[in-house]
This record gives C-alpha cells, sequence and structure tokens, in this order.
C-alpha cells in the first residue's frame, strides 16, 4: 500500500507538500499540485484519514511527539496538551521517540501520512541534516517546537528558562558560602539538558570557581549512572560542598550515593535537584527544587492554544518566534550556609 512518503517521491516534493494538496489547508502552485494528484492516482494512495481530510479540510487532529512518555515532565505535557485539544475538538496521537533522531523522522513522517492539522514537537539536536529535513518537511503544517527548540530554526518554539536555571543553581549556592560545587548532567541531544549544563558552567566561570570542573560529571540523566559517579567523586577526601542533579532521576542517584556513604544532607553536602520530585516536601530534610509543573502546564495549554490558533487562521505564532517560561525555585532544607 502506498504512502504518503511514496506520493512525495513520485511527486517530488515533501511529505507536508502533499498533505497541503490533501487537506487544502495551504495554498500550493497549480502544477505543484496536479504533479501530486497524478502521483496520488499513479499509486492508488487511498487512506481513510486522507479522504476524511478531503471532504472537511480538516481531520482533527494534533500530534504530540516527545522523547520519552514516562517522564513526568512530557506526562504533564501529553496530559495538558490531550485535555485542552479535547476541549476544541481536536483528538491528540501522541509519539514516543526514545530520543532517536531516525525515530523521531518516521514518526513525524507517520504523522504526516495520519494528516494531522498541526505539531507540537520535542525536537533533538542530532545533527544539522536533521534540522533541514525538519524544516523542510513540515513547511507547511503548523508546527511549534516544545520544550527542546533547534538552533537557528525558522520554526516557531517554547521553552523553559532552562539556561538561566542553571545559572540560578549555581549562584544560589555561591550565596550560600559554598566554593566547591559538582553538577550531576546528561549528555543528550536536547536543548536543555544543554543549556542547564551551560547555565552552570557559564556561571561557574564567572564566579571564578573553575576548580569546580572535576566535579561537573556526565551521568547520562540516569539513576544508576548519577549514584555511581556521586559515589566516586564523594569518596575522595576533595571533594564537593554542594552538588546540583539537573534532573529526578539523577537526584533519586546521588541521593542513593548518599546514604550508601552514610553522609547527611545538609551537613555534609547541601544538594540542589530539578524536575518536580513528589517526595520532596516529605524528605528529611526536604529538597530545594526547581519544580516545572507548573510551568510545563502554562507551555502545553499556551502552545495547543497558538497550534490551533494556527490551524484556524486566528492569532498564529510567526515563524522563528519563540516564548520562554519560568520554573518555580522552591527552597527547602537541603541547602546549608558554610
Amino acid at each position: 500500500m502506498a504512502t504518503i512518503k511514496d506520493v512525495a517521491q513520485r511527486a517530488n516534493v515533501s511529505p507536508s507538500t502533499v498533505s497541503a494538496v490533501l487537506t487544502g489547508r495551504v495554498a500550493v502552485k497549480e502544477k505543484t499540485k496536479k504533479r501530486v494528484e497524478a502521483a496520488i492516482k499513479e499509486l492508488e494512495y487511498t487512506r481513510n484519514f486522507a479522504a476524511r481530510s478531503l471532504r472537511t479540510k480538516s481531520s482533527k487532529l494534533l500530534a504530540l511527539v516527545v522523547s520519552d512518555i514516562s517522564n513526568r515532565h512530557f506526562a504533564t505535557l501529553a496530559k495538558t496538551v490531550s485535555s485542552i485539544g479535547r476541549q476544541r475538538g481536536y483528538t491528540t496521537l501522541i509519539a514516543d521517540t526514545g530520543g532517536d533522531p531516525s525515530r523521531e523522522a518516521a514518526v513525524t513522517t507517520s504523522m504526516l501520512e495520519q494528516q494531522v492539522d498541526g505539531l507540537l514537537l520535542e525536537a533533538s539536536q542530532a545533527s544539522e541534516h536533521h534540522r533541514h529535513w525538519l524544516e523542510e518537511n513540515i513547511s507547511n503544517l503548523p508546527c511549534i517546537l516544545v520544550e527542546n527548540g533547534l538552533p537557528n530554526t525558522r520554526l516557531a518554539t517554547m521553552q523553559l528558562n532552562n539556561y538561566a536555571m542553571g545559572k540560578k543553581a549555581v549562584q544560589h549556592l555561591y550565596d550560600h558560602g559554598h566554593r566547591k560545587i559538582g553538577v550531576l548532567w546528561g549528555d543528550l541531544p536536547f536543548s536543555s539538558a544543554q543549556d542547564r549544563k551551560q547555565g552552570c558552567l557559564d556561571q561557574l566561570d564567572k564566579l571564578g570557581l573553575k576548580n569546580c570542573k572535576e566535579w561537573v560529571v556526565d551521568a547520562r540523566f540516569c539513576a544508576k549512572t548519577a549514584r555511581e559517579r556521586t559515589h566516586a567523586f564523594l569518596s575522595k577526601e576533595n571533594r564537593p560542598t554542594a552538588l546540583i542533579a539537573l534532573n529526578d532521576a539523577m537526584t533519586v542517584g546521588a541521593l542513593g550515593a548518599v546514604n550508601a556513604l552514610d553522609l547527611k544532607i545538609p551537613e555534609d553536602l547541601s544538594f540542589l535537584g530539578f524536575d518536580s520530585f513528589e517526595l520532596a516536601d516529605h524528605m528529611t530534610p526536604a529538597l530545594s527544587l526547581f519544580e516545572h509543573d507548573e510551568a510545563i502546564t502554562a507551555l502545553a495549554t499556551e502552545a495547543t492554544k497558538c497550534l490551533i490558533g494556527s490551524i484556524e487562521g486566528k492569532n498564529k505564532m510567526g515563524p522563528q518566534s519563540s516564548m520562554i517560561f519560568e520554573s518555580k525555585f522552591v527552597q527547602r532544607a537541603s541547602v546549608r550556609h558554610v
């Protein structure tokens, strides 16, 4: 059975151009339109979604593509997008890429084949080629990049203030007298991960704390790796007095290492985490965190409304536009003055 990708290849156009011809949402040159229609006929391309779109000019489908739907962060995003979409008469299709750029490309193509009206995408930063592929293949589809953007992109973007959070985390510890600060980060191809790390590094440099670099460790956003690597540097005589974990999984791993070494927070090690952590208030001591639930909910709400507005020709979010959402820092009892 022919797919929208097959039609695009036969007509020598992008999949989004085929989608535009099928739905009539975006104007397509008459010559190109005829070429696409000829390819559809030659390949006997038929699909229920496409047929419905031809009749109604709208599939009433939104697509949300994220790297890890099991992550609380993205579960909140998905729940909010689905809820807002449903209120406006849209059904949301949700796909998980596992952070794999090739899977991201395949899923995006699949969503185009199902004639979605708009796309919310958490994009990876795999390569310049991948960025060009995305921009070319979704050029005629209303799309907003959510949480993870792309460098030098012409696509609209909505993100958390990840870079600023990294800087604020280091500054908070510095203001409490800490000059030996460790950072657990993850080398993932997403702007959120890179921005948090870079914010920490830039603030360490600004404060003249270049000696801390030995404790800035790639723990892969993984609890097991964070536990192992935290245990390794906390076992040494020269160790940090404060530690930042840039996501919740690494927080769990780092705390496991602290307990295994019979160290106490904040007496032996001040600790600051990222991401909403359900037990943060109930732990002893309660954890100081940058919490994202409210910001993610606000981002997802605004992104969905803007996407639907773009689909329906109202309050369109223009190319290269961006919005930043502020996460909340909750100071509890895991950081002490030294």
